[in-house]
């Protein structure tokens, strides 16, 4: 009985890997091997700094950081595979100037020090069996309302993916009514014997 709890937290501890590397939930789909993401600022934001950070899964397992530029026509490009990740922060410059370097100003951000506009970048996008292995994602950086935000401007590329499924779909439904009308027509029906008398009227 004792061995219980320790076999069950071997079997987690397995399965845990097993289930990052899981493949997607759809049919007909996998993930990339390598996912491109290109950021271009489209807009000026001079009153803010923009701090880059990579965090790299096996084998290498490192974070890195590190300033960069926010001008207009600037782009940004990194690859990275299933584990990897990437996150961009856009911080005011007024509150960037306290801190030495762009480390030290990202941790400040996630621990609520320092405001910031940001977004992670998955490396795990996922992708119709029959397409290529690699995919390129865009994203554009824009001053907005007031506040800088960061937009994706490319289309997801499971868009062939849900073209075939709802293709497929439609079929199955068309082929379901072509079924159900074939099969009334095989329905037997009653036709008059020209050998049994008719009615006859009374009266």
């Amino acid at each position: 009985m004792k061995l219980a709890p320790l076999a069950l937290a071997a079997a987690l501890l397995t399965a845990s890997p097993a289930r990052a590397d899981m493949g997607p939930f759809l049919p007909a789909t996998k993930h990339a091997n390598v996912t491109t993401t290109r950021i271009e600022v489209a807009d000026a934001l001079p009153d803010h700094v923009g701090v880059f950070v990579r965090s790299y899964g096996p084998p290498k397992f490192a974070d890195e950081y590190e300033f960069v530029p926010l001008a207009p026509g600037t782009t940004l490009e990194f690859a990275g595979r299933y584990h990897d990740r990437a996150e961009l922060l856009i911080v005011p410059k007024a509150d960037a100037g306290a801190y030495p370097n762009a480390k030290a100003l990202a941790d400040a951000v996630v621990v609520g020090k320092v405001r910031a506009v940001g977004r992670t970048f998955y490396s795990r996008e996922t992708l119709p069996s029959w397409g290529p292995g690699d995919v390129t994602l865009s994203y554009s950086v824009r001053a907005g309302a007031g506040t800088p935000e960061i937009v994706r401007t490319s289309r997801s590329p499971l868009w062939q993916w849900y073209v075939a499924a709802s293709a497929f779909a439609l079929a199955m439904v068309l082929g379901g009514l072509w079924c159900v009308r074939f099969l009334f027509r095989l329905r037997p029906t009653h036709r008059p014997n020209p050998n049994e008398a008719g009615p006859r009227l009374v009266g």
